[in-house]
This record gives C-alpha cells, structure tokens and sequence, in this order.
C-alpha cells in the first residue's frame, strides 16, 4: 500500500472507530499520532498497539499520543503544534458533543455549537493548517468520518446531523480544487452507519440492518487504510457508506 514511513494523525484516536484506524495504519507501517482528551486511554492505546500484531517494543516510537480536547480552541491549536505535518490527516473526533438530554437536543444552542465545534470546526481549522504540507510534498490523504446521518435525516439529533452534513460538503468542495487534486492529495469522508464501539446502543435493533449486525470498528479502518493507500490515488471526492445496508 505503500504507506510505510507515512505519518498520519488519528484525532479521536485511543478508542472505538479512531482507535482501529491507528491501530491497522500503525501496522501498515505509518507513524501514527494519536489525540484525544484522557491521558488514561492514549497511554492503554500507545502501550498495547506497540504489543499487538508485532512484540517489538522498539516500535513504541513510532506512535505519539497529543492530550488535547479539541472542542476547545487551545485543543486544537495543541494537535497543530505537536503533530503536524503530516502526510495522512484522519478527521475521527466528533459524536454528539457534551449534549445533554434527549428534551433539550434541538433547543440548547450551546450544545448545538459544542457539537460544530467538535465536528467541523476542529475538522476544517486541522485540515486547512495540514494541506499546504501534502501539497508542497505531492502526495498526501484526508479522510473525515462522518454519519450515514449527514446523508438521510432519521434521528432526533439536529446539531449532530447538520455537523455531519457539513464535514461531507466541507470535503467534496476541497477534493475539486485543482491546487489539491493535481498535487497528489485526496479527500474523501467516510459515513459509517451504527457501529459497536463497546457502548450500550439504543434506539437500534441488528435485525433493522440487511446485514443483520451492527457495524464493527474494523469495518471503517479497512476501508480508511484503503483509501489512504496509493491503490486509491483516483478515488477523490467521494462519501462512502460503512452500514451493512442500513442506509438504503
């Protein structure tokens, strides 16, 4: 796949989907930054995927953890400091944001800005400061996850559904510029649909997905690393469904 020696930032990296993106560029031979906001987390994921797939501790430099919240202003500006450049960009932090209850979701504007902060705010202000580097360099790869929910409107969560939204425009209108495309860079977003993150899943039954199971976080990792890889130097501007169907 030719991504040995490649540098890639994982944001959301020390657990769930952000987690199994790390862990699989990590054994493809990337240098992998990981962020997140517990130091408890980044320390578990640095120690046992040093350990996994390959008993070489001396690997453990190859991975760096950053302790930053990125839905703080000083969080972001952390990441930026500490991990870029870098050649692929994993846009993987977001979720709901610190949102409440189910009574106030669409009427709270502050949970509402926590949200767009944390999904596209964080994503466009990392992207942008990143891309001059994968230019300059000829080669480089962005890929934001996203929601099958900023595709198809069928949850009570609008500020989650309009950040989603906007992270797959935000990376369609880069992916067409030329400056991007013609120097070697993709972006693309990938939108899984509910995967098993080791959390407790409400309003959901596996038998209302064609495949019949919830998603994996494996299941996006294999794809990202995909579309990460010089295999995928022609798939640019796309927005890829990870659902078993659930989506159709």
């Amino acid at each position: 796949m030719n991504l040995v020696g490649k540098k890639a930032l994982v944001t959301g990296g020390s657990r769930g989907i952000g987690r199994a993106i790390a862990n699989l560029l990590f054994n493809r031979g990337c240098r992998v930054a990981i962020c997140a906001r517990g130091i408890y987390d980044l320390n578990k994921a640095i120690t046992e995927m040093a350990m996994g797939g390959n008993p070489d501790l001396g690997r453990m430099f190859l991975i760096q953890i950053i302790q930053a919240d990125l839905l703080t202003n000083d969080g972001v500006a952390r990441v930026i400091e500490h991990a870029l450049p870098v050649d692929i960009l994993i846009n993987n932090c977001g979720g709901g944001g610190r949102w409440g209850t189910d009574t106030d979701l669409g009427l709270d504007y502050q949970v509402f800005s926590d949200v767009m902060q944390k999904n596209i705010n964080a994503t466009a202000e990392i992207t942008l400061v990143a891309l001059p580097h994968m230019i300059e360099n000829g080669w480089g790869r962005v890929v934001t996850i996203s929601s099958i929910y900023g595709i198809n409107a069928t949850i009570n969560r609008p500020a989650f559904m309009t950040a989603k939204a906007a992270q797959i425009a935000f990376s369609k209108g880069l992916s067409r510029l030329s400056v991007i495309a013609k120097n070697g860079v993709t972006i693309n977003a990938v939108c899984p649909g509910v995967t098993d993150v080791g959390k407790e899943i409400v309003d959901h039954r596996q038998d209302s997905i064609p495949a019949g199971r919830f998603g994996k976080p494996e299941d996006i990792a294999n794809l990202v690393t995909f579309l990460c890889s010089d295999e995928a130097s022609h798939i640019n501007g796309a927005c890829i469904t990870v659902d078993g169907g659930e989506s159709v």
